[in-house]
């Protein structure tokens, strides 16, 4: 591994590690609030949870769904980053350059 890919991987690595630490904030925050509201709200007032639940898909299926979808988008521009490195990498030299790499010989 190069110099300028161990850097990019320290850089890389201290990004998720803070992202990861906001998303264990976010979570908790989101469960503390969560919790506060449900102990403030009249147990009268909350609707039958099972039978209002079933109309919708599951939270957690969402979420799946969600980020398949954005798996799929990502491949997709990865396979087409490669391709476009293919295109550059196979692409004629200008005459110009052929006609000077000629005379340096």
């Amino acid at each position: 591994m190069t110099q300028a890919q161990e850097y990019v991987q320290k850089v890389t690595d201290q990004v998720l590690a803070n992202v990861r630490t906001a998303q264990a904030a976010a979570v908790s925050s989101v469960g503390f609030w969560t919790q506060t509201a449900q102990s403030l709200t009249p147990k009268s007032s909350q609707p039958d949870a099972a039978a209002w639940s079933e109309r919708f898909p599951q939270p957690a299926a969402l979420v799946d769904g969600v980020y398949d979808a954005f798996e799929k988008v990502i491949a997709n521009q990865r396979e087409f980053g490669h391709q476009l490195v293919a295109a550059a990498q196979s692409a004629p030299k200008p005459a110009g350059e052929t006609a000077s790499a000629a005379k340096k010989k």
